[in-house]
């Protein structure tokens, strides 16, 4: 993210700016441009001016400009400049709290407090540095980003359970613990886990249950995310075809997939590469814990 040549004062005033388009505008295809626009130039007042480091809590802010630009919340934030950044503040570190109150509930075993909070940071920076890469992190670069906090036999000794501090580790043929080979996740389950113990029909039902809840200008693009998860995450995914985007299973046929912010950017082509980065992310999660939850209500 580039360093702003903007005074803090001059970057508040455009993020409030945008923000104000945000709320009058009616296209809603001009409303997600205004929202990931927003989401960046958010980034880079807390980066530049708050100096926080936002791989640590970018998930948090692009949860809470969501709302913010939600039809049924926008109308409830301040209209004046100071309250608005008064709002956003108390928003982004109660999401932050809460996101910390998840995570230590989910801990299943009691370690120590200051190694669970090096466990969610290094967490929390290779979710956010994949969401920017749209790809997984390699071997290398998985250890790279742990050394940050950890020495490797240090944080391989901390997840030879198989489940600590809401992260996963996974066996591999042998039996051995890899945790370099591993993905590390949030402890919920995801709906991989739920594909291999629900019937297709159920599933594919969930699936268009949470599609017609959706607000129709953003449907389309959910669709499109989950279609590419199906294709990367799932085996047998076939019984979904009817709930799935026809395009994007023809785009991926060749085994070349799009990233994730392509595929937003499809639906959004006016959104920089940063923040459709940051939107397609945040979107699929939110569309994955919808299915959960509907599952979980059959």
């Amino acid at each position: 993210m580039a360093v702003s040549k903007r005074t803090e004062e001059e970057q508040k005033e455009l993020i409030f700016d945008i923000f104000s388009k945000c709320r009058t505008e009616t296209a809603s295809s001009r409303l997600q441009v205004h929202s990931s626009i927003l989401c960046e130039q958010v980034f880079l007042w807390y980066k530049v001016f708050l100096s926080a480091d936002v791989d640590k809590m970018g998930l948090e802010i692009v949860n809470v400009i969501n709302r913010f630009t939600n039809a049924e919340t926008i109308s409830k934030i301040p209209e004046d400049k100071d309250g608005f950044f008064k709002y956003l503040a108390v928003s982004i570190e109660s999401e932050k709290a809460a996101s910390f109150r998840e995570y230590n509930e989910e801990d299943k075993i009691k370690i120590p407090k200051e190694k669970k909070r090096k466990l969610r940071e290094a967490e929390d920076f290779i979710r956010m540095t994949e969401s920017q890469l749209g790809r997984k992190l390699t071997n290398d670069e998985q250890t790279q980003s742990i050394s940050k906090w950890f020495k490797e036999q240090e944080y391989v000794d901390l997840l030879k359970v198989k489940k600590v501090g809401g992260l996963y580790i996974y066996n591999n043929e042998n039996g051995e613990t890899n945790i370099l080979d591993s993905v590390i996740t949030r402890s919920d389950p995801t709906l991989d886990d739920y594909i291999n113990k629900t019937d297709i029909e159920t599933l594919r039902e969930a699936v268009k249950s949470v599609l017609n809840k959706k607000q129709k200008r953003s449907r389309d693009c959910y669709r499109a995310l989950f279609t590419l998860h199906c294709v990367e995450k799932i085996k047998d995914y076939e019984g979904l075809y009817p709930v799935l985007d026809k395009n994007v299973l023809e785009i991926c046929k060749d085994g070349k997939n799009p990233n994730q912010y392509e595929i937003y950017q499809m639906y959004n082509p006016k959104a920089k590469k940063s923040g459709a980065e940051a939107m397609a992310s945040t979107n699929l999660k939110e569309f994955l814990k919808d299915i959960k939850t509907c599952l979980n209500n059959k």
